[in-house]
């Protein structure tokens, strides 16, 4: 959608030239003949005029928003960013409340999350569906998403709602066209059993779906889970299997480059699971 400050420099361009038209056209109707250097003269400083209109709206708009970066969100993000003001506000007034000054910390994290992540840096958060469900979105046909999988309890995968979510966003991209691999890692034959009622789901629904068990990888160093997604530059990683709910978020290639080589060489000692 065109914006505001656009519009007004179309309008502005729009006005100059059907004056320079109005100008000549009304010269010959009246034979200004004589005065036509004037009217040269004339269009040449309103032709300036807008000229530095338009610029000036340019660089008004800009001010305005180094001035108050607010006004780019929407109603509904400037609304929530207020009513985080007004909270911490609330909470920092409560200064002998332990309650609040824990609370004061998780804010605190959050903005150093959001400067991390403005900077390109390495960044986490706890919550490993959440991370994993807006990457998928964000991928288009034809792009690969490679993922090994810790989340080997079929109460993962039926029973909490975000994951809920993230399986049918993994159904739907696969129709879509975007390639799914994902290698589930087991300890033993009976976790391999209880997951695959979940594994002939997914592969139902176009998801490449492999299997490994620990014992076969021990010479291979690896995360415990951990999604890589090279077509978009960035990797999502467990760095400690007991904490699966806090991720790191990274975009460095030499990270994301190890990683790919570390998911081809647990593909080759994987099996392809079959339904069947």
């Amino acid at each position: 959608m065109i914006s505001k400050t656009a519009l007004i420099q179309i309008i502005v361009g729009i006005v100059g030239f059907f004056s320079t038209i109005g100008m000549f056209y009304l010269g010959k109707i009246y034979n200004w003949q004589n005065s036509m250097d004037i009217i040269a003269s004339v269009l040449l400083a309103i032709g300036t005029i807008l000229i530095e209109l338009s610029i000036s709206f340019t660089n008004l708009k800009d001010s305005i928003e180094k001035l108050y970066p607010v006004l780019e969100l929407s109603a509904e993000e400037q609304k929530n960013i207020h009513s985080a003001i007004l909270m911490t506000n609330q909470l920092k007034i409560q200064e002998n409340n332990p309650y609040a000054q824990i609370a004061l910390i998780s804010y605190g994290e959050a903005v150093n999350t959001l400067k991390q992540a403005v900077e390109g840096n390495n960044f986490y958060i706890n919550n490993i569906f959440q991370a994993n469900y807006l990457a998928l979105k964000s991928m288009q046909p034809g792009q690969t998403f490679k993922g090994l999988s810790a989340l080997i309890s079929e109460d993962y995968w039926n029973h909490d709602p975000e994951m809920e979510r993230y399986k049918e966003l993994n159904f739907s991209q696969a129709q879509r066209g975007i390639k799914i691999i994902r290698i589930f890692l087991f300890n033993n034959e009976h976790e391999l059993s209880q997951m695959k009622k979940i594994m002939t789901e997914q592969q139902n629904n176009k998801i490449q779906v492999f299997y490994c068990f620990k014992k076969d990888i021990e010479n291979i160093n690896h995360y415990s889970d951990f999604t890589s997604i090279k077509d978009l530059n960035m990797a999502i990683i467990v760095e400690q299997e007991e904490k699966l709910q806090t991720v790191t978020i990274t975009q460095n290639e030499i990270s994301i480059g190890i990683l790919e080589k570390q998911f081809d060489r647990i593909l080759i000692k994987s099996k392809k699971f079959d339904a069947g």
